[in-house]
């Protein structure tokens, strides 16, 4: 699956959205940029959507969610952050990445 890019704060907001757990980086953060790529690939991961925000281009994002660290990783569903790792983190991020998946 393709990581897809949030551009702005309404971009933000229809991903979070959905019913499908979507899973968010927020960076930039280039050092974990090819294993979240490489677990969006993994379709035993299939039932989650991979994005990435820029928090430097929206700031909006940054404020409204609480981002303190960079990268952020956060999980929504339905407007409702369920979990999140701080910082670059790999073993953390697989985690939480499998952990979504088979929810």
């Amino acid at each position: 699956m393709t990581v897809k890019v949030i551009k702005d704060w309404m971009g933000f907001q229809n991903a979070i959205d959905g019913e499908k757990p979507a899973i968010i980086e927020c960076g930039p953060c280039k050092s974990m940029a090819p294993l979240f790529a490489e677990l969006s690939d993994d379709p035993a991961h299939s039932s989650l959507d991979f994005f990435v925000c820029d928090i430097d281009v929206n700031e909006q994002a940054a404020q409204e969610v609480g981002i303190r660290t960079v990268p952020a990783f956060m999980v929504f569903k339905e407007m409702t952050k369920l979990e999140e790792v701080m910082g670059a983190q790999p073993a953390a991020l697989k985690r939480l990445v499998e952990t979504h998946a088979k929810a």
